[in-house]
């Protein structure tokens, strides 16, 4: 899952994505980032991935360079917000 791949668990507050340094590694070797059910991810939780995507890699480019590939139907499912305090 994208949770695991970044090493965030399931994130309930902003500092819970500093987590993604661990997976530093990974997030500098992957090239292409494929996300399904992308009607699952909030909006802000994508934003904390990016910016730090961009911090790892050292780069200006949105998601640290990497191309996003995305799929998902928006009108199947939506985000859970209830569990995401930090919004």
């Amino acid at each position: 899952t994208l949770h695991r791949f970044f090493g965030i668990g399931i994130p309930k507050w902003p500092k819970d994505f500093s987590k993604m340094w661990g997976a530093k590694q990974r997030i500098q070797d992957v090239n292409v980032l494929i996300i399904d059910e992308i009607s699952m991810c909030s909006g802000e939780m994508l934003d904390y991935i990016e910016s730090l995507m961009r911090e790892i890699r050292n780069s200006k480019l949105p998601f640290g360079g990497v191309q996003l590939i995305v799929s998902g139907d928006f009108l199947q499912l939506v985000c859970n917000y209830s569990n995401l305090s930090y919004l």
